[in-house]
């Protein structure tokens, strides 16, 4: 997980940003106001962070080589 100090957002796109959490409200969620897809996760008192790496520029051929497997959390538990 990256650093909060080498993590870069612009103010324009962080002014965009809402904070989802439930529970215990220490994992905080922070999603686009606009379309509400998951930006980042922070937890708090921790400076890593969860980054939806499918919104960094250049990384589609990197993308393109992760070994997707799906579960059913419904029916296989």
């Amino acid at each position: 997980y990256p650093q909060q100090t080498d993590f870069y957002m612009p103010l324009e796109c962080r002014s965009n940003l809402g904070d989802y959490t439930f529970g215990v409200k220490e994992n905080h969620h922070m999603f686009c106001k606009t379309c509400g897809i998951n930006v980042y996760e922070q937890r708090e008192n921790q400076n890593g962070m969860g980054v939806n790496i499918r919104l960094l520029e250049g990384c589609a051929d990197e993308l393109a080589k992760i070994k997707i497997k799906k579960e059913d959390g419904l029916n296989d538990m």
